[in-house]
């Protein structure tokens, strides 16, 4: 599977400590768009190399009007154990149908000390990741 590099949130980015995206998808904004009605997308976060560190790791779906996702609202989170984020996990924040009002949208990370995770993350249709399949060699399969 090809990820549009418009909607490449995180690239191997490393999160160490509580952060923002990299990048941030820009919806537009015009007239209230929402991406999140219609077919129901999400924001899919793989992780490059095992998270470093035991414990827990926040991941949140984010909005702002800013494309650097100051003052960002929380649109959905999930808590994942240091030992779900193995390298080439899928993880999978759907986002809410109805939920996005601001022009961007990315992902947040919240970690506690010592919290250390490379991660890929971009936002696609659901159903791309149902059918996501990761290989040692680092290539990701969409059948």
């Amino acid at each position: 599977m090809y990820i549009d590099k418009e909607t490449l949130l995180c690239d191997e980015q490393v999160f160490t400590a509580s952060a923002v995206s990299q990048n941030a998808y820009d919806t537009g904004g015009v007239d209230g768009h929402d991406v999140s009605t219609g077919e129901p997308i999400g924001i899919g976060i793989v992780p490059v190399d095992a998270a470093a560190t035991a414990g827990t790791y926040e991941f949140r779906a984010i909005q702002s009007v800013t494309g650097a996702l100051g003052s960002p609202d929380v649109l959905i989170s999930r808590i994942i154990p240091a030992a779900q984020l193995s390298a080439g996990a899928v993880h999978v924040l759907p986002l809410p149908a109805g939920a996005v009002s601001k022009r961007y949208i990315g992902v947040s990370f919240v970690g506690g000390a010592g919290s250390n995770v490379k991660v890929k993350a971009w936002i696609a249709p659901l159903s791309f990741f149902a059918r996501w399949k990761a290989h040692a060699t680092g290539y990701y399969i969409h059948g």
